[in-house]
């Protein structure tokens, strides 16, 4: 069975036979005729997205740690952040499978139907199905060993982050469907007091089961240029929303 970086929680990377390390097999390439981010299996959420920085380019989701592997965590299931945006097999765009029949290894790229992206893989046979394509981005390691993807791209940009000590008194329910509706307005400006804060990008809450201490953290897609560093605010600071 194919592993990425062996971080999930889960049981998913276990096996009675031989697992096999993808950690090497990382080359990432922006094609620029089609605009795409290709790169192999083993390829870290880091890497590609310092890749795609020199164009100006980056990753429509991703998960939180940039020391992941995309495919692994595509493979998985894995969701990214905030409400309106597809979780990361939704951005993928054609697949490169290895199978083998015990005497010979055959590399197959999966695709949509009507996509005809250039080859991951020189020698692999091109097959175009909608139902198999979907099967293949979630994989959970049964479809054969994944060896390379192409996904699509986005412009880059920043992130503004404010985090804040919420209302011991306030009902979470409440507080979550607040920051919902709000993250769901991900295509407008967040303007206070006449100032814009950028575009809604997603949102956290830490709970600490032993006190009635919820931490908020909302993000801002932004253009601005960065400023400062990530912190939690100190218990009983009295940190607000702004």
């Amino acid at each position: 069975k194919a592993v990425g970086t062996e971080r999930s929680t889960s049981g998913i990377r276990t096996t009675v036979g031989v697992k096999l390390s993808m950690t090497d097999y990382a080359r990432v390439e922006r094609d620029a005729g089609t605009g795409r981010t290709a790169f192999q299996a083993g390829a870290r959420i880091g890497a590609i997205n310092t890749v795609q920085q020199a164009a100006g380019r980056t990753l429509i989701n991703q998960p939180g740690s940039a020391q992941l592997t995309y495919v692994g965590c595509m493979s998985v299931g894995g969701h990214g952040s905030g409400t309106t945006r597809r979780a990361l097999a939704g951005h993928a765009r054609a697949i490169c499978l290895m199978g083998h029949d015990g005497h010979r290894v055959t590399h197959y790229q999966i695709e949509p139907s009507g996509s005809e992206l250039p080859l991951l893989q020189h020698d692999a046979t091109r097959w175009a199905d909608d139902a198999l394509f979907r099967a293949c981005t979630v994989n959970i390691g049964m479809l054969g060993t994944v060896t390379a993807v192409a996904v699509d791209n986005e412009p880059a940009y920043n992130i503004r982050e404010h985090r804040w000590e919420a209302n011991p008194a306030q009902d979470l329910t409440s507080l979550v469907a607040a920051l919902v509706a709000w993250n769901d307005k991900d295509d407008e400006d967040d303007v206070v007091g006449g100032v814009s804060r950028g575009k809604p990008h997603s949102f956290e809450l830490w709970l600490d089961p032993y006190s009635d201490c919820t931490i908020v953290g909302q993000r801002w897609r932004t253009d601005a240029p960065l400023r400062g560093a990530r912190r939690l605010p100190r218990r009983g600071s009295g940190l607000r929303p702004r």
